[in-house]
Parts: structure tokens; sequence; C-alpha cells
């Protein structure tokens, strides 16, 4: 069983071009401005940091517009380095 002729470099380009045309046509047509809720909001993240990397942008939203932007963390991200000294202190 062959698998027929490769296609050229050019055929390649062509094709990726193309490619890349329609996702980009699609996600346009997809596209719809965010709109963060009106009022109040909380975020859960796994560890500090992640927080500000993945909301950082709606929290500052919520913020400015006088909502109440709420953290919650799940861990102390002690547990990612091996260097890091545990500094989770008892209630």
């Amino acid at each position: 069983m062959t698998a027929g002729p490769r296609p050229t470099p050019a055929g390649r380009r062509i094709a990726r071009r193309t490619l890349l045309f329609l996702a980009r046509l699609v996600l346009r047509a997809r596209a719809r401005p965010f709109t963060p809720p009106a009022g109040p909001c909380m975020v859960i993240a796994p560890h500090p940091d992640d927080e500000t990397l993945g909301c950082g942008g709606l929290l500052s939203r919520q913020s400015r517009a006088g909502h109440a932007a709420r953290v919650v963390f799940l861990t102390d991200g002690s547990a990612s380095h091996r260097d890091t000294r545990r500094s989770i202190r008892p209630c």
C-alpha cells in the first residue's frame, strides 16, 4: 500500500496558510468581548501566584468597578520546590 506522492514544500506552505486563514476566520466569527459579572467574585487558585497569572485582569476589573473580589488558595505552594521549608502554621 502506497501513501501517494509527497507534497512539495510549496504545497505544504499553501496548505498551512489556508488552515491558518480558516482558523482565524472561525475565531473572529466566534469571538465575543468578555463582560465580567456585576457583583462579587471568588477565584480559587491551587497556590499563590496562579491567581495573578490566570485571573489578574478579572480581579483588577472587579476592584476598579467597586465589587468585592476574594481569592482562595488551596495550598501554600511549598511542595512545588524541594528547598522550600514548610511555612504552614497551625491555627
